[in-house]
């Protein structure tokens, strides 16, 4: 629904430190998404995530909606959805949030420790589909360093063929909304 939105640009990839036993490989400025909890860190992701929950309408699908279980918005704007990219954000920052339990499920019973790990199975297997599905073959060359005896892949050096994101999220800006019993009717439970 938003190809007239997608442009391409090349990009090289953020570097990341890799942490090892003895101190830090790469002593660069840490990524705004990973590490351990922090206020910033959770405020990137909900910056990145925040337009998550789109309505589309058939329009934008381009043939009509013929699931009746397909979410209708009752103010009649469209259908709730959110896009493929979206999905995968969100698994990546909950298989970040099951790497620190203690910060983010402190609280949570073993039930429902359970189910967060049945959670992070499926957000591994479904990345893992999601990745080979969009293939990135820019070369990552293998490097020998002083710090380490085997070879370290230098992820940071290659030119990546990328969307662009902010076209994408502006795009999906336009169409979020807040899911929320004011505008989502269940046929069963009201």
């Amino acid at each position: 629904p938003l190809k007239h939105a997608i442009e391409y640009e090349y990009r090289v990839f953020e570097d990341i430190p890799i942490q090892f036993h003895n101190g830090t490989l790469n002593p660069k400025k840490p990524t705004n998404f990973g590490g351990k909890p922090r206020p910033a860190l959770d405020a990137a992701w909900r910056k990145l995530t925040k337009n998550q929950n789109i309505y589309l309408t058939e329009k934008d699908l381009g043939q009509p909606i013929e699931d009746d279980t397909v979410i209708q918005l009752t103010d009649g704007s469209g259908a709730f959805a959110t896009l493929t990219v979206y999905h995968g954000l969100h698994c990546m920052e909950r298989l970040h949030h099951y790497l620190y339990p203690e910060h983010y499920y402190s609280s949570f019973s073993d039930d429902e420790k359970l189910l967060l790990k049945y959670h992070a199975e499926h957000c591994l297997n479904w990345l893992r589909q999601y990745l080979t599905c969009n293939a990135d073959t820019t070369p990552i060359m293998m490097h020998w360093i002083a710090e380490s005896a085997l070879p370290i892949a230098k992820v940071d050096g290659g030119s990546h063929s990328c969307v662009n994101w902010d076209r994408i999220d502006e795009w999906a800006e336009k169409r979020t909304f807040v899911p929320s019993g004011d505008n989502m009717k269940h046929p069963i439970y009201g």
